[in-house]
């Protein structure tokens, strides 16, 4: 579809009232991209933007807008806007400008609710699925390049391989391909500073020179986060005449991406193969990296985003009560035939398959497995459905303490970060349900009587169980005004009689039995118990759980402000407390693509590095379980692989190393953290892992001191390693 530019059929644009309340310090990098986006609509609109308190009704008056847009989300500051329910002739759309996993959805939700703003569009290709409630009215205005900015320079390719980009927790495709990358190729790294207004920021290159540097360099890898979503980088290094490397995806495929074609899909298994044939074979990378380039300037340019223009128009001339479909890869808007899909719907991101693993589990009632796989979704990122699923868990074993510090970081995190007006529905009606299961009627009374215009079917089932229990007459309905509220946190879905029988559990776990009376507790609610019972002591339940959860209850007792304040400054403790190698392991270990980890100890008490390991392994998304030995002489069980493409740590304490008479017990890790290669112990164990067993070094300082080393194997290595007889042993 070509670029759509009204002026320059001779159409007067329409008039666009963009309300936009940023927030003020935003870096460089993110005022441009914000500017980028008024620019794009420009190309379309006559924009005028309000960004101050001001009355909606005297703004429609004074400018005669056609459509009104409102954003919230991540960026948005102090929002005031008065009588927007004047000028309903208007057409109103909702700009939602947050990653698809943020805890900002749930503001944004609030502030349309009381805009009285019900079509709904975002950049995320990811945001249906993660807002299904809104997903029928929600469709895709995505990232586009300033074609002017980035475009080929004509430079000389210098860089093999550019990284840049934050490589935070909730990017582990980057984080996993830079670590192959790394030892492999002549690298570039361009640090990421964050997305606040901290100085550092100011050094990040952003516009003409970051697009230069990308054209200096042969490849560029990025991903989508765990979203699986499409970034900006996915359009400006191809567009800058760079190899894009990235995950394959369904957004990403429906942006008209191809592999080998006009990019290389790749994960850290086979990016070392692909990138080396391309370097051997140039005239093959110029034909991707040229088709990629096309790709972009011929559909994803700024001039190209005219979807909010679509919807204008079909909504001019078929009302808003509309069903649309979007196709790709322009994203060109249509009246829909049937029901549409999310372009990612086909493949979750990693977080929805954590969190779809949790509920299963608890459907078993298998409490220790999905209290596992929601902790493991919130190391990648604080997501509210993981902190849902964690309160529903821990209510379930009967420790509300745990649950309401959940909630609390949960509430603190929309209502006092993003400033939200009002609470998301499924929230607030987890809040009835924390106060009634530590026995507080008379808080959830008051609770339950709070935002009586706020309606959800989870919100109202709690507020009939109050009222069955302090005699409330709940006939005369709701209040005049109220409406159903979108939540992004929604809960499976339970028969009446499945979702009563839960909450008589936790009230009777939780050690509310008197509350459980009175509502009824059955049978079978009662024969469930014990195994309610069994899941709190479960030896399944993992170390990393066991430690995490456990910091929870001896801080559940705190003031919710004193809880947030201890959280903000835990990291602060570690900066003044830690050294740089400490932190560095920390880091390190908690990015590692491993899902085991043994810690050997031998007679050393927890040291520094020990411990930073121990943090690592307890914010690594991907560990499933920790041992800590004492490094028997004999390999323990603990120590068998059972499956060639099991991934480990192993780290090695300075007293172990002399404990540890046959090193074949390191021939199950993949990643090895040795201390006290200084000692003759240690240097014999470092000394056979890197001549004989396949071991590189990935780092190694002396002003670390003590002798520490990480080493990590290759496949290669590992084929060449001495065989046991145990090496497919049983199942850890």
């Amino acid at each position: 579809m070509p670029a759509f530019r009204p002026e320059s059929a001779g159409v007067a644009r329409p008039r666009l009232a963009f309300f936009r309340w940023t927030r003020a310090g935003l870096p460089a990098f993110l005022q441009a991209h914000v500017q980028e986006q008024r620019r794009s609509l420009e190309q379309f609109f006559e924009v005028v933007v309000i960004d101050a308190d001001c009355d909606y009704d005297e703004v429609c008056t004074r400018i005669r807008p056609d459509l009104c847009l409102f954003e919230s989300g991540v960026y948005a500051g102090t929002r005031v806007i008065y009588n927007t329910a004047t000028h309903p002739g208007i057409p109103k759309l909702g700009f939602l400008h947050a990653d698809a996993f943020d805890s900002s959805r749930a503001a944004f939700v609030a502030d349309m609710a009381r805009w009285d703003v019900h079509w709904f569009v975002t950049t995320s290709m990811a945001m249906a699925e993660y807002t299904p409630e809104i997903a029928g009215r929600l469709f895709v205005w995505p990232n586009a390049i300033d074609p002017a900015v980035f475009r080929d320079y004509g430079l000389t390719k210098n860089v093999p391989v550019l990284l840049t980009g934050s490589q935070a927790s909730h990017y582990p495709w980057r984080n996993a391909v830079s670590r192959a990358l790394v030892p492999e190729f002549i690298t570039m790294n361009t640090p990421h500073f964050g997305w606040n207004s901290e100085s550092a920021t100011g050094r990040m290159l952003i516009g003409e020179g970051y697009s230069r540097l990308l054209n200096a360099s042969s490849f560029a890898p990025t991903c989508g986060t765990i979203a699986q979503d499409v970034v900006r980088k996915h359009l400006e290094i191809p567009a800058s005449m760079t190899c894009l490397v990235t995950e394959r995806t369904a957004s990403i495929e429906a942006f008209g991406f191809a592999d080998m074609v006009n990019c290389v899909f790749a994960d850290e298994n086979d990016v070392v193969d692909k990138l080396s044939h391309l370097l051997d074979n140039p005239h093959e990378l110029d034909r991707i990296t040229r088709a990629g380039h096309r790709l972009v300037h011929d559909h994803h340019t700024l001039a190209h985003r005219s979807q909010i223009m679509q919807w204008f128009e079909l909504v001019q001339s078929h009302g808003t009560q509309i069903e649309i479909a979007q196709q790709w890869p322009n994203g060109a808007l249509s009246l829909a035939a049937r029901p549409r899909h999310s372009p990612a719907a086909s493949r979750p991101g990693r977080d929805r398959q954590l969190i779809s693993n949790g509920w299963s589990a608890l459907q078993r009632a298998d409490y220790a497995t999905a209290q596992r796989e929601f902790v493991r979704c919130l190391s990648y990122f604080f997501i509210p459905e993981g902190a849902i699923g964690l309160t529903y868990t821990s209510l379930l074993q009967g420790d509300w303490r745990a649950a309401h510090d959940w909630l609390s970081r949960l509430q603190i995190a929309v209502l006092s970060h993003h400033q939200s007006a009002e609470p998301d529905p499924v929230h607030w009606a987890f809040e009835i349900r924390v106060a009634l299961c530590r026995g507080d009627v008379h808080s959830a009374t008051a609770a339950a009587l709070m935002y009586p215009a706020m309606l959800h079917p989870e919100l109202d089932r709690m507020r009939a169980i109050v009222a069955t229990l302090t005699g409330q007459n709940r006939e005369t309905g709701p209040q005049a005004g109220a409406q159903r509220r979108y939540s992004i946190s929604p809960v499976p879905s339970l028969c009446l009689a499945d979702w009563h029988e839960h909450l008589l559990v936790m009230l009777q776990a939780c050690g509310q039995p008197d509350l459980a009376t009175r509502l009824g507790l059955s049978d079978s609610a009662r024969r469930s118990l014990p195994a309610v019972r069994r899941g709190v002591t479960s030896p399944r339940a993992h170390h990393r759980l066991a430690v995490r959860m456990s910091r929870l209850k001896r801080g559940s007792t705190l003031a919710p402000v004193e809880r947030w304040l201890r959280a903000r400054l835990s990291p602060y403790k570690q900066r003044v407390t830690g050294t740089g190698w400490s932190r560095y392991l920390h880091g390190f270990v908690q990015g590692e693509p491993v899902t085991r980890a043994a810690i050997l100890l031998g007679s050393d008490s927890w040291s520094r590095s020990s411990r930073a390991v121990q943090r690592g392994l307890l914010d690594n998304p991907a560990v499933t379980e920790v041992s800590v030995l004492d490094t028997p002489r004999q390999r323990p069980a603990e120590l068998v692989r059972q499956h060639s493409q099991e991934k480990r740590l192993i780290f090695v304490a300075k007293s172990a190393s002399a404990l540890i008479d046959d090193i074949g017990v390191l021939d199950t890790a993949t990643t090895v953290i040795l201390e006290g290669t200084d000692a003759p112990a240690g240097y014999r164990i470092f000394a056979e892992l890197t001549t004989a067993r396949g071991f590189r070094i990935v780092d190694q300082r002396p002003e670390w001191g003590g002798g520490i080393v990480v080493l990590r194997s290759s496949p290669e290595g590992y084929k060449n390693r001495p065989q046991s007889p145990d090496q497919n042993g049983p199942s850890l």
